[in-house]
């Protein structure tokens, strides 16, 4: 699947809001490697914070079931950003993305810059 210009603004706001700044990106560099990185993280932070009252929320607003994250991104974007939000403002579940995003700080990196 190819990325929009709209998919590739998405996953560079998500990229400055999962890493708070810390990593330096622009839409023209997201890449379908960068995307597949940050649905890795999306996965994680999913699969860590299942039982999280937010997650099973998210999980109504796309139907019911898990999708795959490039499926919430292109049509669930909202949702999405209000769920990461979520996760990360509740103690218990920050640990979940806080660990997805440090497994895979140093290989996004490298993707952005095309290595």
């Amino acid at each position: 699947m190819s990325l929009s210009a709209e998919d590739k603004q998405k996953y560079h706001d998500l990229i400055q809001s999962i890493w708070s700044g810390s990593v330096s990106s622009t839409p023209s560099q997201i890449t379908e490697e960068v995307a597949d990185i940050v649905d890795t993280v999306i996965d994680e932070t999913y699969s860590c914070s299942e039982d999280f009252a937010g997650t099973l929320t998210l999980l109504a607003a796309i139907g019911g079931a898990w999708i795959l994250p490039r499926n919430i991104v292109k049509y669930y974007f909202d949702a999405l950003e209000t769920w990461l939000s979520d996760v990360e403002g509740n103690i218990t579940y920050k640990i979940c993305i806080n660990q997805a995003a440090l497994n895979w700080k140093s290989p996004l990196v490298l993707a952005l810059m095309g290595i």
